[in-house]
Formats: structure tokens, C-alpha cells, sequence
């Protein structure tokens, strides 16, 4: 995990998603509806297939294996996200392209952020690590609540430059610009877009299970090329899962747990405790190894350090037997497993690399196969390496096509009432639609057509190579969004829910960018710009609050080591 990685991905994402709409600029003699849809196609379908096939190792296989009931939920989600593109666009008729994208994305990032922990609450089963609660009770979990409250602060401050932008027009510029403008139904048509554009990040969470079986293949077909045999995992139920770790709460197992974990323990605590006694060790092991190049008041806290996991190492180990007695005695299928893992992780004494790669990885049975890999001779840190960062691109494949469906039958539509769709194929556009240009954004309603010169004959010839070209350019570079997206997340750790925030903060930040570059804030007063600035300021520390925040027990630990 490295969180600072992460933000920079994120970034990356973000300079995707604002940059996408610029090769769009580039289509001539194309309806919306038509170069939409055909940047679409690379979007949702070919770059989505494309990158995991090639930095997958089984694509299809693991899409196969997935359970029926991840898949529909994966689209599902990508659906509502789809609708909530769509939908976009009416909050940018109503409120304006500032201020609407600074509601709307306001809206998107706070429910696709915080809504997932919060609902763990009361469905346990949802995949994310932690609860709200749970989140909150860390310090860790504190800087980064406070780095997405920053970020809200940062895109609200946003909106209201826009909206003071907006403002500050001659009224026919703004009539020009918003000539529907209506706050009440601008409210309430982001409040909807905001909400359903936020399906993208449930469909990430509910796209888990996918994740999870990408990993064990790669890993598999890793060992199998180095003629290792690795036999895969199967799942484990979550109501399994739930009841060991409710019968166990009942017992002695978790005494040696902080009080979070002793009063709410998840199955995750269960492998954790089974875990510490190796963890500790090596832990120590280290510490010891760097206390002597240490004086003054470092080496006063590292030798404080020492002694504290001292005790809690001496507590687990004492506890230890107490716990494998439980999970012998349980008839629980989970607990046979655990209780096999934990005697299989105890031999790892001597590959310290490969026991924190374990210790940190999240999935059960990801576990399990990482350390069958291991103990068959297979080179874990350099499969690691080479697959870790490209896991949640499958599961990019089923969302973005539930997306993809709702485009398609919406471009479809268009094509049909507005007699476009002809387009795709002709060379030669019709005479209604020969001053068609590209209007930019996502979210755009289709473009007006123009009106020929009365002095000269309109030019009807499409350029398909050139739209072919900018449109694939256009799409592949907001797939790309994504595609960033997916890797910063598999840097945040137990903190991921925070990538929406990061993901959502970026985008403003370079559609901003963008927006300054095209002199799309020429001529507004010194208070708009000073708001704008200081939004884009704003969420820019919000980016760095929450890298610090994922980062915060690992720099610590580091700088405990110095």
C-alpha cells in the first residue's frame, strides 16, 4: 500500500475525466448523439476488454466464475450511473455549467464517499472493510473524514464562483448561456444526477467479488507459468463468515483485541488475531535491528515502541492456544479454514516479505492462495508486483457496460427523433445538418446545427477519419479516468471509500484547468476568480489531507524506524 501513490493516481484519473471532452472539439458534421456514441464504444467496450485481457491473466474465466448475482448488481450499478451522466446534463441546462457541475459533483462525491460505510452499519455484508463508526474511531480514519469534509468545503466554494460567474454576466451573455435557467428544478435534477452518478462507486464495491477472483487467477497462472501448481480457493458464504465471528465474540478469542475490535470484531479481526503472534514477532524483529543507529528522543520512542508490542505479543501468544482450541472445536466450515491457515501462516518465520504482503492483503481466500503460492516455492512479491495494481480492471468491464446500455438506447433515441443516425456511415452529411460542431462536455444535449452562408455553398463532405480518430481519442482518454481510478484504490488500503472523494476533487480541479485555458473565466470580477482559486486550493489540501490520512500508521511506523 502506498497511499501517496494512490492520490497520484487519482490525479491521473482526474486529468482524464477533465480532459477527455477536449478532443471531442476536434468532430465536424457529427451530431451528439453520433460521435457519443461511437466514443462510447472505446469507452465502455473496447478499452474496458482491451487492458484486461492484456494485463490480466484470465479475463474471461474469472467473469465466468463470478457469481451471477455480483454480475447484476455490478451493472445494475453501472446503469444507475449511466442514468445519472444522462441526467447531468438537465442540471447543466437549469443551473449553468459552474455551478451545476459543482452541485452535481458536490452531490456525487459525498454519497458515493460516505454512503457505502454508513450503510455497513446495517447490512454487514456489504464489501467495504469498515463502518462509519469503525472508520471514525482511528486516527487515520479521523484525518481522512476530515480531508473528504475539506473536499465538500472545496467543491461548494467551487460552486459558488461559478455561481457568482454567472452572475456577474450581461444578461443577454447569460440568457445565451442558460436560457432556462431555473434554480428550484436545478436543485433537484442534480440532487438525482448527484445520487444516481454515485451508483459508479457502489458498483465498484459491489464489483469486490470480482476483484477478488482476478487476483487468485493471476496468481495461479503466475505459479503454473513458473510449473508451480496452486490449487484455488473457493468463497465463504457471508452469513458463514458472520456466525463464526459472532460465536467467537462470545469467547475468550478476542481478549487480547483493542476495545473496537473486542466490542464490533468482523471476520477480518478473526484472521487478524491469527496473524499477530508471526506479525509481532517480525515487527519487533525490525525494531531491535534499528534501535542501535538510534539516541536522543528517537531512541527513547522506539525503545517505548518495543515495549509496548512486547506486552501485546505477550498476550496473543498466551491467548493463542486458548483461540486454536476454539476454532478445532467449532463445526463452523469457516473456522476448519482459519484454523488451517493459521498453522500454514506460523511456518512463515523465514520470508518476512512475503508475511506482510499477506498480513496486508484484505480478501480471505486471496490469503489463502498467496500463501499456498508461497509455501509451493512460488515468487509471491514479484506476482504481487505485477498484478496488484491492474486487479479492478474486470470488474471495470461489467459496470461500464451497464453504462454503455443506457448511452446506447438514449443515442439511439436521438438518432431516431433528430434522423442522425445516418451518420455513422455516410460520407456526405445531410444540408440541415452541415453546420453540426461538437459541443464538448459529457453531458451535452445535442449540438444545434448551423446555418449555411447564403454567398457560399455549404461543405457536406464528414471527415470519418478525423471524427473516427477524435471520437476514439476522446473516449479512450475518459476510459483512462477509470483506469487510473482502479489502480489509486488498490494504494488506499482499508481506506478506498475515500478514492470517490479523490476521484470526484480531481475532476473539478482540471475541468477547471481546462476551463481557465479556453479563457472560460475572462471577464469575471476579482471576487469570482478569488473563489475559484480558493475552491481549487481547497480541494487540492483536501487531496493531500486524505493521502496523509491513509498514510498516517505507516509514516508513523516509519518514522518510529528512523
Amino acid at each position: 500500500m502506498n497511499p501517496f501513490l494512490g492520490v497520484f493516481f487519482h490525479w491521473l484519473g482526474g486529468l482524464a475525466s477533465g480532459s477527455f471532452y477536449v478532443p471531442y472539439k476536434g468532430v465536424k458534421k457529427w451530431s451528439w448523439e453520433t460521435y457519443w456514441l461511437v466514443g462510447g464504444f472505446f469507452s465502455w467496450i473496447i478499452c474496458p476488454w482491451l487492458l484486461a485481457s492484456v494485463l490480466t491473466s484470465d479475463v474471461i474465466g474469472v467473469l465466468k466464475n463470478t457469481p451471477q448475482a455480483t454480475l447484476i448488481k455490478a451493472y445494475l450499478f453501472g446503469a444507475m450511473w449511466g442514468f445519472g451522466g444522462l441526467t447531468f446534463g438537465l442540471t447543466m441546462r437549469y443551473l449553468g455549467m459552474s455551478l451545476g457541475m459543482g452541485v452535481a459533483l458536490g452531490y456525487c462525491a459525498a454519497f458515493g464517499t460516505l454512503l457505502p460505510p454508513i450503510f455497513k452499519m446495517f447490512i454487514p455484508a456489504i464489501p467495504v472493510p469498515e463502518t462509519i463508526v469503525q472508520i471514525a474511531a482511528t486516527t487515520s480514519g479521523k484525518v481522512i473524514l476530515l480531508g473528504v469534509a475539506i473536499c465538500l468545503a472545496g467543491i461548494a466554494i467551487a460552486a459558488v464562483a461559478g455561481l457568482t460567474k454567472e452572475r456577474e454576466m450581461p444578461e443577454a451573455e447569460k440568457k445565451k448561456a442558460i436560457a432556462e435557467f431555473s434554480f428550484t428544478k436545478g436543485i433537484l435534477v442534480a440532487t438525482f444526477s448527484g445520487i444516481m452518478s454515485a451508483g459508479f462507486s457502489f458498483g465498484m464495491t459491489a464489483g469486490d467479488p470480482i476483484t477478488v477472483l482476478t487476483l487468485r487467477s493471476d496468481y495461479i497462472h503466475a505459479a503454473k507459468a513458473d510449473k508451480i501448481e496452486v490449487k484455488d480457493s473457493s468463497a465463504l458464504d457471508a452469513s458463514v463468515m458472520d456466525e463464526l465471528t459472532k460465536t467467537l465474540k462470545a469467547t475468550p478469542f478476542f481478549q487480547a483485541a483493542s476495545m473496537n475490535v473486542q466490542a464490533d470484531p468482523s471476520f477480518g479481526n478473526v484472521i487478524e488475531q491469527v496473524e499477530l503472534p508471526l506479525v509481532l514477532q517480525t515487527e519487533l524483529t525490525d525494531l531491535r535491528a534499528n534501535v542501535g543507529r538510534l539516541q536522543g528522543k528517537k531512541l527513547t520512542q522506539a525503545q517505548e515502541q518495543i515495549s509496548e508490542k512486547e506486552k501485546q505479543l505477550a498476550a496473543v501468544t498466551d491467548i493463542a492456544p486458548e483461540q486454536a482450541k476454539l476454532l478445532a472445536q467449532s463445526a463452523n466450515p469457516a473456522a476448519t479454514r482459519v484454523a488451517a491457515y493459521a498453522r500454514q501462516f506460523a511456518t512463515l518465520t523465514a520470508k518476512t516479505t512475503e508475511l506482510k504482503l499477506i498480513h496486508g492483503m484484505k480478501d480471505f481466500t486471496v490469503k489463502e492462495v498467496a500463501l499456498a503460492t508461497t509455501l509451493a516455492g512460488g515468487n509471491l512479491p514479484a506476482y504481487y508486483e505485477k498484478h496488484n495494481l491492474w486487479q479492478g480492471l474486470p470488474r471495470l468491464i461489467v459496470i461500464l457496460l451497464g453504462g454503455f446500455t443506457v448511452n446506447f438506447i438514449w443515442c439511439v433515441l436521438l438518432n431516431i427523433k433528430n434522423r442522425t443516425g445516418y451518420q455513422y456511415l455516410a460520407s456526405h452529411v445531410r444540408a440541415e445538418h452541415a453546420g453540426l460542431t461538437a459541443g464538448g462536455g459529457e453531458h451535452s444535449v445535442a449540438a444545434a446545427p448551423g446555418t449555411a452562408s447564403s454567398s457560399q455553398p455549404a461543405d457536406l463532405k464528414i471527415p470519418r477519419l478525423s471524427n473516427l480518430f477524435f471520437a476514439a481519442l476522446a473516449g479512450s482518454t475518459w476510459y483512462f479516468q477509470f483506469f487510473f481510478y482502479s489502480m489509486g484504490e488498490t494504494q488506499m488500503g482499508k481506506f478506498g471509500f475515500a478514492s470517490w472523494t479523490l476521484h470526484m476533487a480531481s475532476i473539478i480541479i482540471f475541468s477547471t484547468m481546462w476551463g481557465w485555458i479556453f479563457h472560460e473565466w475572462k471577464g469575471s470580477s476579482k471576487k469570482a476568480h478569488l473563489l475559484i482559486t480558493g475552491g481549487i486550493g481547497t480541494l487540492v489540501l483536501s487531496t493531500v489531507v486524505i493521502g496523509a490520512g491513509v498514510g498516517w500508521e505507516g509514516l508513523t511506523q516509519y518514522l518510529h524506524s528512523l
